[in-house]
C-alpha cells in the first residue's frame, strides 16, 4: 500500500472538527474545544480547539492541574461557571481562575465524554458572563454524546493500535509527548516517580509564568536541567 492509501486508510477522529464548531454555534459561546484526559491529571491531549484561546486555556489547565474539564471527567458530570472571577471559582481553582481571568475569560462550561468511564470532556468559554440556557445546555449535552461516539468508534477501529502521533484532525500544537518525555527526563534527574517530575515541572511552569509544554521543551532540549536540585542531599 502506498503511503498516501495507507494514510487514509487510518482512521482520524471522525467528525470532531464539525461537531465541536457546531456546538460553538449552537450555545453562542466564543470557543470550544475537545480533549481527553487519563485518570490522572498527567494525562491529557487535546484533541480539537477552535480559536487560540480555546487551546490556551486548555494548556492552562494541563499546566496547573485543575479546572472545569478535569473536574467534569472526574466527576462524571457537567461544570459550568457563569462568571470565573466570582468566588466560588476562586476557591474551587485557584490557580486557573486566575489565569483563565487574565485570558479574558468569564463563562466556562464543560461536558465529559464518555459512557461508563469518562475519557476526555468537551469544554467551551465565553468573554462575557452568563451561564447557558437550558436549550443551549441540551445542545451541549448532545454534542458530547456524538463526539464520544465518533471517539469510541474511532478506538475500536482494527487499526488504531498502528497509528502513531497525535489524530488525524490534531496538530502540531495540540501534541504534548514532549511534556511526558520531560517527565521521564526529570524523573531520571531528580531520582523520583514520574508523578514527583510532573508536579515540579508544573511547579517551575506556574513559577515561570509559562506553559507546561513551554517548560517540556525547555527540559527536553536541554536548556532547563533538574538534575542540580536531585544531587541536593
Amino acid at each position: 500500500m502506498d503511503p498516501e492509501s495507507e494514510d487514509a486508510a487510518r482512521p482520524s477522529f471522525t467528525g470532531v472538527r464539525a461537531i465541536v464548531e457546531a456546538c460553538a454555534r449552537l450555545t453562542e459561546v466564543d470557543g470550544a474545544a475537545v480533549a481527553l484526559l487519563g485518570t490522572s491529571r498527567n494525562v491529557r491531549q487535546l484533541v480539537y480547539a477552535t480559536d487560540p484561546r480555546s487551546l490556551r486555556l486548555d494548556e492552562l489547565q494541563f499546566t496547573v492541574g485543575e479546572g472545569p474539564c478535569v473536574d467534569a471527567q472526574r466527576n462524571d458530570e457537567p461544570v459550568r461557571i457563569d462568571d470565573i472571577t466570582g468566588p466560588e471559582a476562586a476557591l474551587r481553582w485557584p490557580m486557573f481562575s486566575h489565569g483563565a481571568e487574565e485570558l479574558g475569560v468569564r463563562g466556562l462550561f464543560a461536558y465529559p465524554l464518555g459512557t461508563d468511564v469518562p475519557f476526555g470532556a468537551l469544554e467551551m468559554h465565553r468573554l462575557t458572563p452568563g451561564d447557558l440556557t437550558a436549550a443551549q445546555h441540551d445542545a451541549a449535552f448532545t454534542c458530547a454524546a456524538s463526539l464520544t461516539t465518533g471517539i469510541l468508534a474511532t478506538f475500536a477501529h482494527p487499526t488504531f493500535a498502528d497509528r502513531s502521533g497525535a489524530p488525524a484532525e490534531s496538530d502540531d500544537r495540540y501534541d504534548r509527548r514532549s511534556v511526558y518525555l520531560a517527565a521521564g527526563m526529570v524523573a531520571v534527574q531528580l531520582r523520583a516517580s514520574t508523578s514527583v517530575a510532573m508536579d515540579r515541572l508544573r511547579a517551575h511552569a506556574f513559577a515561570e509564568g509559562m506553559t507546561l509544554t513551554d517548560i517540556a521543551d525547555d527540559v527536553v532540549s536541554r536548556r532547563l536541567t533538574f538534575r542540580d536540585e536531585g544531587d541536593r542531599p
